[in-house]
Formats: C-alpha cells, sequence, structure tokens
C-alpha cells in the first residue's frame, strides 16, 4: 500500500479494512489520525521494507490481523488500543509500548508447525497482551500449549488479573472425531492451559465452546480431574443438560456416552469373583473347584458359631464366585450362530458344531437384548432343552453385558453413504425422499466429510450426489417451524459442513440429480464444480416464495459463485433455474442427459483433476483465499428466527 501523503487527505478516515493489499510503507498509518478501527486480511509486507509491521494510531481502539506471513514483526504504538484479534499460520514478535487498556485478545493459530519455537513465540504473544481482561484462544493454541504441558508448569502466567476466558474449540482441529470424543479430548487439553492462564485471576468467567453446540458451555461444572471413562460421566451430563436446552434430540452419541461411563462404573464396583476365591483368571475348573472346597469349609456355619451373619455373606459370595467361574469356562467365551432351520433360514449350526467338537455342554442364547432377558435364556446341547439358570444376569455382567439400559431399536437407516473408488471419494444421499437438512443428514454429511479428511494423504477428490428425484429440498422448515432453537441448530451445521467443505484440502464436485431449492442449492454451490442433469430438475432459492429473508453468509457463497444478472434472477425473482439454463448463465460448469451420466461426467472430471497431482493443502489455502468474503459470514445466521413466518407448505417444488 502506497498511498499519497498530502495533509489531511485522510485525517477523517476512523475504520479502515484492508484485504489482499500489499504494504509497502514503513509507517503506513500514521497519515491517519482519527483511525479507530483497522482490519488487516492476509495483507503481505513488501521486502524493501522488511518483515515488520508498523501500526501508529494513537486513537486506535480496535486492531484485527489475519495473515498468511510465516516471520513477521509487529509494532504497535497503541495507547487506546482495547480489542486485539490475531489469526495467522505463526504468531507474531508483538512489541508494543504498553497497552494499558487493553479489554478483548483473540489468539488463533492456522499453522502446521507444533516445534518449540511455536510454543516460545505464543507465550511472547501472551506477555505483550499481558492487560488483557478476557482472552479467547482457538484449540489449537491450546493444543500447542498442551505439546508443552511440562515446561508451562514451570513458567508464570503474564496475565494479571483475566476477568474472562474462553476456549473455543468450534474450529477444524476436532472436525474428524465424534462430539464426545471432542469433549472428552478438549477437557484433557483445557487442564494445562486453565491452570497456566489463570494464575493470577480471581472470580473468572470461564467458558468452551466446541463444534457440536453453537453455544457455551458452562465450565463450573466440569470435572477437569477426570482420568477415567467413569470419572467422565459428570462431563457428559454437562453436554447433555446443553442438548436438552437446545432441544437435540436426533444426536444420540451423548446419551452413549454417558450410557458407556455409567456402565463402566457399575462394572467397576462389581466384586472380582476371582480375587474372593483366590485363583487367577486362567484357573482350571479343577484348581476353581479345589478352592471352593476349602473357602465353603472355612466358612461353613458350624465352624463360625459366634460369626454366623458374616459367616453367611461370605459363604454366599464364595458360592455366586465359583457359579460364575464355572460359567465362563463352560461357555468359552465364543459367540457363535445358532441352528439353521429346515427352511433354510436361521443360523449356520457354528453353535452346535463347536459342541460337537468340545462337549462344552451348556450356550446362553442372546436373541434380541431387552431389560426383561426375554430373548435370553440357557441351552443345554445334551439335553436339547433350555435349562434355568436365576443368575443369568450376573453372570452376563461378568462379560460386560449389561441388560438394565438395553432396548430394541426400530427404524434405523443411513442418511448418506461414502465410498470410495482409487483416490475419488463418492457422498451419496440415500433414499427417495428429499433429502431435507435436517440434524440428523448434516450429522451425516459432516461426519463422512471428516473421514475424508483424515483418511486423504494422496492427492483425491471429493463427489457429492443422491439418490431420488431431489438432490436437497433445502432446511426441514416443518420440523424446525415449531421452535426457532431447532432452525439455530441447522443452521449452525450447514454452515458447518460448508466451513469443512471450503476447507477440504481436494477439489469438490456435486453431481445434482434432481431438485436442488434453498439450502439444497446452497449446499450444491459450496462444492467446486457443480455437474447437473437435463431431464430433471431445477435450481430454485425459494426464500422469496415462502417469505423467509436470505442470509447473508447464502448471499456470499452465490455472489463468489455466480454473476449479477443471474444472481438477481435467482435471489430476487425466485426463478427455477433448469440445467440447460444454468450452463448459460454460468451457474454450474456442466449439464448432461440423466443422472447416470452426470455422476459418470462427474467421475471423469474428478479423475482428471486428481491427474494434475496437485498439493491438497495448498489446493484448500488457495479455496479459502477465493472465498475468502464467505468464511467470516459463516460465523453467524442473522435470519434464524424467521422461520417462524415461513409457508413451509409452498416450499415444496
Amino acid at each position: 500500500m502506497a498511498l499519497e501523503r498530502r495533509p489531511g487527505l485522510f485525517k477523517n478516515v476512523t475504520n479502515l479494512h484492508l484485504k489482499m493489499v500489499i504494504i509497502k510503507d514503513l509507517d503506513p498509518f500514521s497519515m491517519f489520525p482519527a483511525l479507530d478501527k483497522l482490519t488487516l486480511l492476509y495483507c503481505p509486507l513488501n521486502t524493501h521494507i522488511g518483515n515488520v509491521l508498523n501500526v501508529n494510531g494513537l486513537r486506535l481502539s480496535e486492531l484485527i490481523i489475519s495473515s498468511n506471513n510465516h516471520h513477521q514483526r509487529v509494532n504497535l504504538t497503541t495507547p487506546k488500543l482495547r480489542y486485539f484479534e490475531y489469526r495467522g499460520v505463526n504468531f507474531p514478535q508483538l512489541t508494543t509500548h504498553d497497552l494499558p487498556i487493553l479489554d478483548t485478545a483473540v489468539v488463533d493459530y492456522n499453522g502446521f508447525s507444533q516445534e518449540k519455537i511455536v510454543f516460545d513465540h505464543v507465550l511472547m504473544l501472551f506477555n505483550a497482551l499481558c492487560n488483557a481482561k478476557s482472552l479467547t484462544v482457538f484449540s489449537s493454541v491450546v493444543h500447542i500449549l498442551s505439546l508443552f504441558s511440562d515446561e508451562l508448569v514451570n513458567r508464570r502466567t503474564p496475565f494479571r488479573d483475566l476477568k474472562c476466558l474462553k476456549l473455543d474449540f468450534s474450529d477444524q482441529y476436532f472436525f474428524e472425531q465424534g462430539p464426545c470424543k471432542m469433549w472428552s479430548e478438549s477437557i484433557k487439553l483445557v487442564q494445562g492451559a486453565k491452570a497456566y492462564l489463570l494464575q493470577n485471576s480471581h472470580d473468572v468467567q470461564f467458558t468452551i465452546r466446541f463444534v457440536c453446540s453453537p453455544r457455551m458451555v458452562p465450565m463450573h461444572k466440569v470435572n477437569f480431574d477426570a482420568k477415567s471413562e467413569y470419572d467422565m460421566i459428570q462431563n457428559y451430563k454437562v453436554l447433555q443438560d446443553v442438548f436438552n436446552k437446545l432441544k437435540i434430540t436426533k444426536d444420540m452419541s451423548i446419551r452413549e456416552s454417558l450410557m458407556k461411563a455409567e456402565k463402566a462404573l457399575k462394572l467397576s464396583q462389581r466384586k472380582d469373583w476371582y480375587k474372593i476365591l483366590g485363583v487367577s483368571k486362567s484357573a482350571s475348573i479343577s484348581e476353581i473347584k479345589r478352592s471352593y472346597k476349602k473357602l465353603a469349609l472355612h466358612w461353613h456355619l458350624d465352624k463360625n458359631v459366634d460369626n454366623r451373619e458374616e459367616a453367611e455373606k461370605n459363604r454366599k459370595q464364595v458360592l455366586i464366585s465359583y457359579l460364575s467361574q464355572v460359567v465362563v469356562i463352560l461357555l468359552s467365551i465364543q459367540v457363535l450362530c445358532g441352528r439353521k432351520l429346515w427352511d433354510g433360514n436361521g443360523g449356520n449350526n457354528h453353535a452346535i458344531e463347536y459342541y460337537n467338537e468340545t462337549h462344552y455342554p451348556l450356550a446362553v442364547k442372546l436373541g434380541t437384548i431387552t431389560s426383561d432377558l426375554e430373548g435370553a435364556g440357557v441351552f443345554s446341547y445334551p439335553e436339547d432343552e433350555s435349562v434355568t439358570n436365576p443368575l443369568l444376569a450376573d453372570h452376563l455382567a461378568f462379560f460386560g453385558i449389561d441388560f438394565s439400559s438395553l432396548q430394541k431399536v426400530h427404524d434405523c437407516k443411513k442418511m448418506c453413504t461414502l465410498e470410495k473408488r482409487g483416490n475419488i471419494y463418492i457422498i451419496t444421499l440415500t433414499g427417495d425422499d428429499d433429502h431435507r437438512l435436517n440434524p440428523t443428514l448434516l450429522d451425516s454429511l459432516i461426519a463422512a466429510v471428516h473421514r475424508i479428511r483424515s483418511e486423504t494423504t494422496t492427492p483425491s477428490a471429493l463427489i457429492t450426489t443422491a439418490h431420488g428425484k431431489f438432490f436437497s429440498n433445502g432446511y426441514d422448515l416443518a420440523w424446525s417451524q415449531s421452535d426457532p432453537e431447532r432452525h439455530i441448530l441447522m443452521s449452525s451445521k450447514l454452515r458447518l459442513l460448508v466451513r469443512d467443505l471450503i476447507s477440504l484440502p481436494m477439489p469438490t464436485l456435486a453431481a445434482v440429480t434432481g431438485h436442488a431449492s434453498a439450502g439444497g442449492f446452497i449446499l450444491a454451490q459450496a462444492h467446486d464444480y457443480v455437474l447437473m442433469r437435463k431431464d430433471r430438475g431445477f435450481l430454485y432459492m425459494s426464500e422469496l416464495d415462502i417469505k423467509l429473508v436470505v442470509p447473508d453468509w447464502f448471499v456470499k457463497l452465490l455472489k463468489s459463485k455466480i454473476g449479477s444478472p443471474a444472481l438477481r434472477d435467482v435471489v430476487l425473482r425466485a426463478e427455477k433455474v433448469t440445467a440447460e439454463a444454468a450452463v448459460a448463465r454460468g451457474i454450474i460448469y456442466s449439464a448432461h442427459n440423466s443422472a447416470e451420466e452426470t455422476v459418470k461426467a462427474a467421475i471423469g472430471l474428478a479423475e482428471a483433476l486428481v491427474m494434475r497431482n496437485w498439493d491438497g493443502h495448498v489446493y484448500g489455502r488457495n479455496r479459502k483465499v477465493l472465498l475468502g468474503d464467505v468464511l467470516p459470514a459463516l460465523d453467524f445466521d442473522e435470519t434464524v428466527e424467521d422461520v417462524a413466518h415461513a409457508n413451509v407448505v409452498s416450499s415444496k417444488l
């Protein structure tokens, strides 16, 4: 940036926003004496001025920097600075002439290095921001701190009196993990960072934000000393409370993890029958029998006349221990199929073949496992009959099978499938419905994209397509209309999915094999290439017809993909655009005669792109630069309350 230094030319400028502007001046902002807010997005420094950014602003109160420079020095002369935000591939060497009234600092790290020098740089940055009253750091920063937790223990925090600490785990670091796994890992990472940052602070408002919830989680209820899974019960309950408040009923991962942790606690409280009998877990039946007889004789009531109550209790424990271990050995811990029926149905005879080979006489028939053990029983092969075992629940609990919380599950189905053909991943929205973007479908898509991200090691490409006459008919408004919180949830998940697609390190293609309406249209446009069938389907932004305001982030994404006249017709005329018309207007890449030909063409294009052998991370970062206006808009949806006024009936194509 080389601006003419004419006296008074910029004296009234209070807000300056620069994006991808080369800074060529050693002191570029001194000519803006009234500057109050400064935003610098990916602004490189000219080589002749070195790698030093000087920011002189006596009235500057807000400074936001997003940088791709790997080694940058920032000199601040900003005595009235209240808000400082830095996001970059490295931490800057920040030199300040004191920031006496700094109120809020936000720090994010977009780099890949985990070397010790990065840890040193983040601590140097914290030293410069020591007067901040509120600090927000993202998971990538917390991760860097956790890598050197042993050294962090011996460091003194520079922050003098933080009043608010926010740890944001909603970025890319945990995207490949489910919400509970991420919740557990985030708590482990938080422990050291929290202790370091809050050494000098009291009465702090401490919160953490993570990907599966658009709201903050109350950290005062979290057990940071949790070591084992059952210690995490309290933490899962905190997360469950958040889900309940948001009325998230379809995501079962929290409930399942809570049940698993409670089961682990229950099992940990069970007695060790081997220990009671004084034998090893590899003991034979004869060894167990000898030990049982010895202990049974020791605790016989006739030998414990003065201690009959304790003797009776121990005698029962010894008996149960003996029976449990005998059953364990007889069962031989095999999971096998039952008999084949005369009509060819049923099992494959593995269990009876195992009996014929080993002559172990008993088998547990589980059937459909329910809490009342209705489908379970013990079968004796020598007698060819079922037999009674009143201790069946206890014996099966020995294997970790807890019937008390189990129930039959109905109507389970996949929302999408993920297929890999060579270096090409194909996500298919399954079923013949209109693929409404409800939380269940969006979670399935997000999980598929995360899996692709975690598996990719070579140049690859992603194709998203669908079965049926709809690619996607947008948000599930009928489901969300009764409660605005539901629309908030859907919006946050779709924005998360789009952010994932934008950052995915490979080319992305949408093979639109049917109608794509509203959010479904946006989902298609979030891909690099859109291919569409000619014989069926429209592209349709239905918001105007159903009395909804188009979200700002929708428009920014469409602007990055569609030219002005076509964008006007799509948004302000709610025009239903056919595939051929979309090609002519530059809305999509190509049109094809059928769904099969559309997918085939997408695979051909994907193979050609993979053959270019591009570096995926470079490709993804270039896409993020190209869509730089879209990414900040994904942080917020100002229209989520409008769903209550939508005309749901007319939203169908």
